[in-house]
């Protein structure tokens, strides 16, 4: 029982977290699932990607309806993400994760670093640059096929870096996740290998705090939110990056 209302306990502290930085947690869930329920490897990355994508639901959603979501920048992500997501799921049998984690490590790293020096425009019109758009979504799509990671991170990097302010790019990042981490999730899923008493409580957990964020940034200032968080998230990217190439 108190392990059960730990899990709990961590699904909110994940689902608050992830919103309110437009990550998917899914790399949470994997630790929550491997080091505290004592899941393999491959059974948490299955339950992951199920689990985080009720909260990035419910988030989404919230996020939308108070106008934050660059619908526009958020369609050409996805038409590159997600059949990138499709093949590389079907190839991830193929390819050693030490040859792509490196890779993808580096250029996590490189993200962080612009992701802190890029300054946001000053204009409610972003230009979508259609070539960056692409790059960022396929390496995303990348991580989620191959990896069975949100790719949380590199869309982040991607939208901040094509001008978005932080909330709108919280907001963004959250409504392209549910759609890639669906796709995902019944790639990943074909392996039979989900806990759905652990998905459960950590999503019962993740809605709850899900829910609460978006309520909580739209009455918080948006050129303070930029200055406490980029850095904040910044330093997460690089961090992952590292944790990858090491």
């Amino acid at each position: 029982m108190t392990l059960n209302l730990l899990v709990v306990v961590c699904g909110f502290l994940i689902g608050f977290f992830v919103i309110s930085t437009g990550g998917g947690g899914a790399a949470l869930y994997l630790g929550v699932l491997t080091g505290l329920c004592g899941l393999s490897a491959a059974h948490a990355v299955d339950t992951s990607l199920l689990t985080a994508i009720p909260a990035l639901c419910f988030g989404a959603l919230s996020f939308y309806r108070h106008g934050n979501v660059n619908v526009k920048l958020a369609r050409q992500f996805l038409y590159f993400a997600l059949p990138t997501v499709i093949v590389a799921s079907l190839l991830a049998r193929y390819i050693p994760e030490k040859i792509y984690a490196p890779l993808i490590g580096l250029v996590l790293v490189v993200l962080g670093v612009q992701m802190y020096f890029r300054k946001v425009r000053q204009t409610e019109d972003i230009h979508v640059d259609r070539v960056k758009a692409a790059y960022y979504a396929i390496l995303s799509g990348l991580m989620i096929g191959i990896g069975g990671l949100s790719g949380g991170g590199v869309i982040m990097a991607g939208l901040l870096a094509m001008g978005e302010d932080m909330l709108g790019t919280v907001a963004t990042s959250s409504f392209i996740l549910v759609w890639t981490s669906l796709i995902g999730t019944v790639m990943h899923m074909t392996g039979g290998g989900v806990s759905y008493f652990y998905a459960l409580l950590l999503i019962i957990g993740s809605v709850t705090g899900a829910l609460i964020a978006p309520r909580v940034l739209s009455r918080v200032n948006r050129a303070t939110f930029d200055r406490i968080c980029k850095p904040v998230i910044s330093l997460i990217v690089i961090l992952m990056g590292l944790q990858m190439i090491f």
